[in-house]
């Protein structure tokens, strides 16, 4: 396979000798059998294009891509008493539907999509003269968000060269890795002793389930085989501009923190003051908030769409979060020990241990506790090296431009609101999806407010 040293390498199609059925691995496991009706473990990408998609060049490019990316065209198979694996979903391969309405400010309702008879990805098309969306649903099972990007540059770029009457020239992928995802791309030596290090994350584990979280609002699960709320999935949005986000880095840097731990830190500051506010706040309750990890090796090269990830929980009570300063140096304590110590790959050591002991992980999937208060996911910088922009910094694709990105991961039970942060034309753009039969628009855009106006303070 050849090296990409940047874009104008193609790449040997040698993914298509890739060998079905494919076992899950645990991460995969558990995203699947977390899935429900009520509570799809669907995520949303939509991208907003000023101008109108060119439907036959995206369709066929659309095909291309699609072709790099196995695991999206794959359905869910039980092989043997709770044991799983992806097979070809053909002939129900992904669709790429052109809707008959135009682009609004509505994100499409949501259909649960069931792994044991459909691919894990479904894509829609909203388009006019003046605005396209193109609208992406991707099953956490599938692939996570930074794999999903993946897809979506290949997209784009297919669909530039079919603009162009030319073939199109994506970049190498790691193709290879994806029979050794669930070791993250590791050697087996190399995993185990991965492994053993997670012995150091055992007092984590311990302290995940002694402390008991509280949902953002109080309130009961939905019933599990009843469909999604209406209105389902909640979505709000805002950004910082360029000079804001500036400042949120300067401020960073000078508090000898990262920006990520800013972004934890002032979530938990506006989570503390929204509850308070609203009469919900416990002294005593512990807020956790649930942070993907990117495992995916510094020097693999990019991998076609699968999860590469795991969790980490970070828990702070009331009476941490008070001490705005203090708060930020734990936090950032305790993200350099969990880098230090490779404590990201803990999370996903107790679900294969789980799923040993256990024989499946339905049982590690209980819905009637709450596992996490929220989750916030900082994918970093979005289609990072687009060869086209504009003067503001933006992708330019053939004749349409893309104007702004919504990024949705699903909720779970008592995990009503999940936000992620990227970054893209030099603007920090942040998305609050929520639950709408436990929020109203009005009181996700004050949570959303609370947190995107204490970023914007940062340095006064």
């Amino acid at each position: 396979m050849g090296v990409r040293t940047g874009y104008g390498h193609c790449f040997k199609d040698d993914y298509r000798t890739m060998t079905f059925p494919l076992p899950l691995a645990a991460f995969e496991e558990y995203m699947f059998v977390d899935d429900r009706p009520a509570y799809p473990l669907v995520g949303y990408f939509r991208l907003q294009f000023s101008g109108r998609l060119d439907r036959p060049a995206l369709e066929r490019a659309f095909d291309r891509a699609l072709e790099r990316h196995p695991l999206l065209r794959a359905r869910v198979a039980e092989v043997g008493r709770q044991r799983y694996a992806w097979v070809p979903a053909e002939p129900s391969t992904p669709q790429l539907f052109w809707s008959p309405s135009g682009p609004t400010e509505d994100f499409p309702p949501m259909r649960p999509i069931d792994l044991r008879r459909e691919p894990g990805l479904r894509v829609t098309v909203f388009a006019d003269e003046r605005a396209s969306h193109l609208v992406l649903q991707v099953h956490h099972a599938n692939g996570d968000a930074l794999g999903t990007f993946v897809f979506i540059e290949d997209l784009l770029l297919a669909y530039a060269a079919e603009l162009e009457g030319r073939a199109p020239q994506l970049p190498a992928l790691a193709a290879e890795q994806l029979a050794r995802r669930g070791r993250f791309g590791r050697s087996w030596l190399r995993w185990q002793g991965l492994r053993w290090l997670q012995l150091r994350g055992l007092t984590g584990v311990f302290q995940f389930w002694r402390h008991r979280p509280v949902p953002i609002v109080p309130h009961p699960a939905r019933e599990l085989q009843g469909p999604p709320p209406e209105g389902y999935p909640g979505v709000v949005t805002r950004s910082l501009d360029a000079a804001a986000f500036a400042e949120l880095r300067r401020e960073a840097k000078q508090s000898g923190a990262t920006l990520n731990d800013l972004l934890v830190q002032r979530l938990f500051l506006s989570l503390a003051e929204f509850r308070t506010r609203h009469g919900w706040q416990d002294e005593r309750a512990w807020t956790r908030l649930a942070i993907p990890m990117n495992l995916r090796p510094a020097n693999a090269g990019p991998w076609p769409a699968a999860n590469v990830v795991s969790m980490v929980f970070l828990d702070r009570c009331l009476r941490q979060v008070r001490d705005a300063r203090g708060l930020l140096r734990g936090i950032g304590r305790q993200m350099r020990r969990i880098k230090r110590w490779r404590l990201g790959f803990t999370f996903v050591v107790v679900l294969e241990v789980l799923k040993a002991v256990m024989g499946g992980l339905a049982l590690a999937t209980s819905p009637q506790r709450c596992a996490s208060s929220a989750v916030l996911s900082n994918l970093g910088i979005l289609l990072p090296g687009w060869p086209r922009r504009d003067e503001q910094k933006r992708v330019v694709v053939g004749d349409v431009v893309l104007e702004t990105l919504d990024v949705c991961p699903p909720t779970r039970p008592y995990t009503c609101a999940t936000f992620t942060a990227f970054t893209y034309a030099d603007r920090l753009g942040v998305t609050l999806y929520y639950e709408p039969d436990l929020f109203s628009e009005e009181l996700a855009e004050e949570m959303l407010e609370g947190y995107v106006g204490g970023l914007a303070r940062a340095g006064r």
